[in-house]
C-alpha cells in the first residue's frame, strides 16, 4: 500500500555554512525540508534571503533539489545568512552565526497564512527567533496552524537564545527535539534539578505540557519519551563519522515522516536514528541517501551503552 502524502511547513533560517574547505547551503529548516522532500512529503520551506548572489544561489539550489521556493522571501536591505563553521579534533562543529541577516526579518503574508492553515505539521526552531521580527512572525504562523502538529527543534547557539525565548517556544510544542547537551543546558536554565536525561525530559513535559520529547545523543543513539507510548532508549550505530552536519535534521525528518504515516513513535524514532547515522557518514547535510545505504546502516552492530554513559538513560 503506497504511503500517504502529507504537507509539512518548515520555518526559520536558510543560510550558508562556511566550512574550512567549502561553502554549503544549510540551516536546520532547509536541511529538514530537503530530507522530507526526499522521502516524498510535500514540504514548504519558509525563510528569507538577501537580494544578493548568495540568495540567488540558495534559490537555485533549492530548485535543483525539487523544493518549492514560493515561500522564500527576498530582502533588499539585509544579506543572506552565513555561519562560520569549524571542527575540533573530534569532528565536533563550532559555529559563529552572523547577525542582522535576512532570515531575522521574516514577514507574515496571506500566502503563508494559507499554507500553514492546511499543514499537517509545522516545524520551527529557536535560532530564527533571536530577532523580534522573526519571532513575532513565527508565533503568528504557529497560532494560525490550528490543525498541524507543532515540532520544535531547539538549537542553543551562543547569543541566539534567552530563557524567555525558550519558554515562549516550548509553550507551542507538541513534539520537542533536543540533543543531550541542550537537555543539560535546559535543566540548568529552568532549574529543573533533574539528575539525568529521563528525569529532565519528564520535568520538561510536565512543566510545558509537551506530549513527546526526543533526545538525540550522537553515537549513543536516542531517547524517546511520549505520554502514551512511554520511554524508550534506542542505541546508536557504530559508523565511520565523516561530519555530523545535518544528521540531527535527518533524524527529525524521518521521525516526522513516519510519525505522520501513523507508525508507532518508537518505530519513527528508530527510523530517525538510522537515517541520522547514514547522513553522518557523508560530507555535508544534503547528500542523497539511498535505500542500500540505509540497509547497510541497519545491518551494523548497534553500540552497546557503556557504564560511563549509563547516567543519561538510567
Amino acid at each position: 500500500m503506497p504511503e500517504n502524502k502529507y504537507t509539512v511547513v518548515t520555518v526559520g533560517e536558510l543560510l550558508w555554512d562556511i566550512l574550512p574547505d567549502r561553502t554549503t547551503l544549510g540551516g536546520a529548516p532547509s536541511n529538514l525540508a530537503f530530507r522530507l522532500n526526499e522521502m516524498g512529503d510535500e514540504c514548504f520551506l519558509v525563510s528569507r534571503v538577501g537580494n544578493d548572489e548568495l540568495g540567488d544561489n540558495a534559490l537555485a539550489i533549492l530548485k535543483s533539489f525539487g523544493l518549492s521556493t514560493s515561500f522564500i522571501q527576498q530582502d533588499s536591505q539585509f544579506p543572506t545568512g552565513t555561519v562560520n563553521v569549524s571542527f575540533d579534533k573530534f569532528k565536533n562543529p563550532g559555529y559563529i552565526i552572523n547577525p542582522n541577516v535576512a532570515y531575522d526579518n521574516l514577514e507574515v503574508t496571506d500566502d503563508l497564512l494559507k499554507i500553514t492553515k492546511i499543514a499537517d505539521c509545522i516545524a520551527f526552531g529557536t535560532l530564527a527567533q533571536r530577532s523580534r521580527k522573526s519571532k513575532e512572525t513565527i508565533t503568528e504562523l504557529l497560532v494560525n496552524a490550528t490543525g498541524a502538529i507543532r515540532f520544535l527543534d531547539v538549537n542553543l547557539r551562543k547569543d541566539c537564545y534567552t530563557k524567555e525565548s525558550l519558554d515562549h517556544s516550548l509553550q507551542f510544542a507538541d513534539i520537542l527535539k533536543i540533543n543531550h547537551h541542550e537537555a543539560r543546558e535546559m535543566n540548568r536554565i529552568f532549574r529543573l534539578g533533574a539528575p539525568d536525561i529521563p528525569k529532565i525530559v519528564r520535568e520538561l513535559s510536565n512543566q510545558f505540557e509537551i506530549r513527546t520529547i526526543l533526545v538525540t545523543m550522537e553515537e549513543y543513539g536516542a531517547f524517546l519519551f511520549d505520554k502514551n507510548e512511554g520511554e524508550h532508549y534506542i542505541p546508536g550505530y557504530q559508523i565511520e563519522l565523516s561530519d555530523p552536519l545535518g544528521s540531527g535534521d535527518a533524524f527529525s525528518a524521518a521521525f516526522i515522516h513516519f510519525g505522520l504515516q501513523q507508525k508507532s513513535l518508537l518505530e519513527a524514532c528508530m527510523k530517525g536514528n538510522q537515517l541520522g547515522a547514514a547522513v553522518a557518514t557523508t560530507k555535508g547535510a544534503t547528500q542523497k541517501i539511498t535505500q542500500d545505504e540505509l540497509n547497510s546502516i541497519a545491518l551494523k552492530n548497534k553500540r552497546v551503552i557503556d557504564q560511563s554513559f549509563s547516567k543519561y538513560v538510567n
